[in-house]
């Protein structure tokens, strides 16, 4: 099995959607079994305030937020569907961004309940996993973010891929974090243990103001190969957005495959 990750996206109106179409290219070239959205695949800016509870839901901005994820959606299915191509199996994990639009709802249900939905900025063929339950695929779970502790708060630390395995005791993919990290054990019978974490998928010059330029310039932008995956073991492959960009410009397609399986 082929698997195809997309870390946190953080889409958001304002921000350009072209690494989209670049990624629904890819796809069409590679063909992987499955393309895995970590989550927090919608920024959901218009609920941020949620937590306070001093956002009013009738704002025109939750709208956009939702068109804007939907579009994005879209683009990468466009080159599929225009050559009717075979279909890979699309999985989008709920994070904690997405999960914003639940904690809305259960604040002011009265007035929530039944207008908005988890679902608003995922459609078919993408298959929507509930926040901070894992899917295993070929032994290996992927996840938003594996929580520990009574608090539940993310698996994180210096070297986090390391952590995973610590705290897991299984081949697991994590997003949230943004960062790119990767570790490997091997047990007894010579089973490998793997632990990764995906990066992001933010614009090239996107910057998140809650996490400032500074920290903005550690994470790594792209997307994560996993291929020949099988029994929680995979030989890996990163690709960032410059790469993709070069290699998926509109002046460059279609063209003749350059990735090497």
């Amino acid at each position: 099995m082929d698997i195809l990750i997309i870390g946190d996206a953080h889409v958001k109106p304002g921000v350009s959607l072209e690494r989209f179409d670049w990624l629904g290219r890819l796809i069409y070239e590679i063909s992987p079994d499955v393309v895995v959205d970590m989550g927090d695949f919608s920024d959901m800016e218009s609920l941020c305030s949620y937590d306070k509870g001093k956002l009013g839901f009738y704002d025109r901005r939750y709208k956009a937020d939702v068109n804007c994820a939907l579009e994005a959606r879209d683009r990468v299915l466009r080159p599929l569907r225009k050559a009717k191509h075979k279909m890979s199996r699309f999985v989008s994990l709920v994070g904690n961004h997405e999960d914003r639009v639940r904690r809305a709802i259960e604040l002011e249900p009265q007035a929530l309940e039944g207008v908005i939905s988890i679902d608003d900025t995922c459609q078919k063929p993408w298959e929507r996993i509930p926040f901070l339950t894992p899917i295993d695929l070929q032994g290996v779970a992927f996840n938003h973010y594996f929580p520990s502790g009574a608090m539940g708060r993310p698996i994180s630390g210096e070297n986090p891929a390391t952590t995973l395995i610590g705290k897991t005791f299984s081949s697991c993919v994590a997003g949230h974090s943004h960062l790119l990290d990767f570790s490997e054990r091997t047990t007894v019978t010579g089973r490998k243990i793997r632990g990764l974490v995906a990066g992001c998928f933010l614009a090239e010059n996107q910057v998140e103001e809650y996490a400032g330029l500074q920290v903005c310039q550690m994470w790594f932008r792209g997307l994560i190969w996993l291929k020949n995956v099988s029994n929680g073991n995979y030989d890996l492959e990163t690709i960032s957005i410059a790469r993709l960009r070069a290699l998926y410009g509109e002046a460059k397609w279609p063209r003749k495959l350059r990735l090497v399986r």
